[in-house]
């Protein structure tokens, strides 16, 4: 018995540079850091790194690496751990089996500790491996009756990719095949790899046949017998494609607004200028397990070996970063613009691999399936949705996008009554244009000094506010531009009510007071240093 393989392959291959290859290797054991090694090869030995994409490399490591699978003969198969294998019905072919080595793109994600879907597009390829032995009865050569078994043909008759009992791709047959698939429909299936492996056995009786003189023949009788059987191995995966819906504006300072809401779980936004709006969701890369070892068995038994192909998959979970506008330019560049709001449903955050190391969102997450943006560039044909899946992203689509016009708007406030204690205050809002903006039946409203108030469809709304002898305050607050079309921009406007009698009075003082602090100190001098400059007017006329 040979130890199983416990650890990814040590050294870039496949054409892989180092920077690309070190970090793919999750579900390894972190910690073993030495100095000695490049800062890339050190910094994946100590921890597991995450990707803001789903990274490309895992699909190109996975065509090269299946390859690497050991090609065997008729006397042996080899097949990776947890595989089901089966036989025919006299036995003839055994240790068959079909194993699904990577369905590509695909990410699975972590939604919820219950639900952790095999992400897959409606178009991909499946990497698989087929194996089998043969084992023929042992010739009789003893007796009058000798049977004899001659293997004419063994081979993997057919491949073909399946999604329940309907074929969406087909190869020519091989022990390691790639099978390029299409026209997945929408939702969870099984899908999977059917191969059939046929054998042409020649099975020849020699009969002894003996005459009543005691002179002997042998006659031979021969018989063609064709034995196959059918395996599969299938895989529940749920197909995702980016059906989403939203909104675009240009604002009258020339600034876009996005809206955008996802049916599938989603990775963000790419903007104008290198920006992007990412969502909670980050990737990883791992090693399948199952693969780290393979069985071994012939007429002379059983072992098991390190498997020299290891398949990547793609993982999706919900990190700590909440959605967030960043950009990918160098430096000290900030984005150019503003997350508005994101949207979605509040989930518990799933357990990952004990072996993954990666930072997490605590204890909760949004699924933010719906992201709002505001960008200094109007350039809605340059942004992109970006999905869980790599090769899914797709550019806004004017079929599935609203297209909204967004107005300046002006707010004017007058006071038409006034008491001591209350102000009577009638609001009006207009577009830049001058025609009047209804906030009744919309999200958006004016706020008068705290007081909400809805205006009509002239444009203007009348209030009691409580009466203050400083400046007052009235503020729209639109609804946001996804809600209503047209849509508007904020406006404010500045007011102060009529002077009561108790302010005149306080006037009055604050008059007299401020005579007294600036005459009083001279009419002291003028007393003590007997100055004579008292009164200061006397003269003028």
């Amino acid at each position: 018995m040979h130890p199983a393989a416990a650890d990814p392959p040590e050294e870039p291959d496949h054409g892989l540079n180092a920077s690309e290859f070190y970090p793919l290797w999750s579900h390894d054991v972190d910690g073993n850091i030495s100095l000695n090694e490049t800062a890339i090869r050190t910094l994946a030995n100590g921890t597991d790194i995450s990707y803001l994409e789903p990274p490309e490399e895992v699909q190109r490591w996975n065509q090269q690496d299946l390859r690497e699978f050991p090609e065997t003969g008729t006397k042996t198969s080899v097949y990776p751990e947890g595989t089901e294998t089966t036989a025919s019905d006299r036995g003839w072919i055994t240790d068959a089996y079909t194993r699904l080595f990577a369905i590509q793109p695909s990410t699975r994600a972590f939604v919820s500790g219950s639900r952790q879907p095999l992400y897959v597009p409606s178009k991909g390829s499946i990497l698989a491996t087929t194996d089998y032995r043969v084992d023929l009865p042992e010739d009789d050569t003893t007796g009058s009756v000798r049977v004899f078994y001659d293997l004419n043909s063994a081979s993997i008759e057919s491949v073909r990719a399946v999604s329940g009992a309907r074929t969406i791709g087909t190869t020519a047959p091989s022990q390691t095949v790639q099978i390029n698939y299409s026209d997945l429909q929408s939702g969870p299936h099984s899908v999977g790899v059917e191969a059939r492996i046929q054998i042409d056995v020649t099975k020849t009786t020699k009969t002894k046949v003996c005459s009543d003189d005691g002179r002997c023949h042998w006659e031979t009788e021969t018989e063609e017998i064709d034995e196959s059987i059918t395996v599969e191995d299938t895989r529940l995966v749920e197909q995702y494609s980016l059906l989403s819906t939203g909104y675009v504006t240009q604002y009258p300072d020339g600034d876009m607004g996005v809206v955008t809401k996802q049916n599938h779980p989603w990775a963000g936004l790419s903007l104008p200028e290198n920006d992007t709006a990412n969502g909670v969701w980050r990737f990883y890369s791992g090693r399948e397990t199952d693969w780290d070892s393979l069985t071994k068995t012939n007429p002379d038994g059983t072992e098991t070996v390190s498997s020299p192909a290891q398949p990547l998959q793609v993982y999706a979970y919900p990190s700590t970063s909440q959605a967030e506008l960043a950009t990918t330019e160098s430096g000290f560049s900030q984005p150019e613009g503003e997350l508005l709001q994101t949207q979605g449903e509040q989930r518990p955050v799933p357990e990952l691999p004990a072996s993954v190391n990666v930072d997490v969102a605590n204890e909760s997450y949004n699924v933010s399936s719906q992201l709002a943006v505001r960008h200094a560039e109007y350039e809605p044909k340059t942004v992109e949705v970006r999905g869980l899946v790599a090769g899914t992203s797709r550019e806004l689509s004017p079929s599935f996008y609203t297209t909204v016009k967004t107005r300046a708007t002006s707010l004017d406030v007058e006071v038409i009554n006034a008491t001591s204690s209350t102000l009577r205050v009638r609001v009006e809002l207009s577009d830049e244009q001058g025609r009047p903006v209804m906030t009744a039946g919309y999200d958006g409203r004016v706020v008068v000094e705290g007081t909400p108030v809805e205006t009509n469809a002239a444009g203007t709304a009348i209030v009691t506010i409580e009466r203050a002898e400083k400046g007052m305050t009235a503020v729209y607050e639109p609804a946001s531009f996804w809600k209503r079309n047209p849509a508007y921009t904020s406006s404010s406007a500045s007011f102060t009510g009529p002077s009561s009698f108790g302010g005149n009075l306080w006037m009055l003082f604050r008059l007299v007071l401020a005579a007294l602090l600036l005459w009083l100190p001279v009419y002291m001098f003028d007393r003590m240093l007997d100055l004579d400059i008292w009164p200061p007017w006397e003269g003028l006329w």
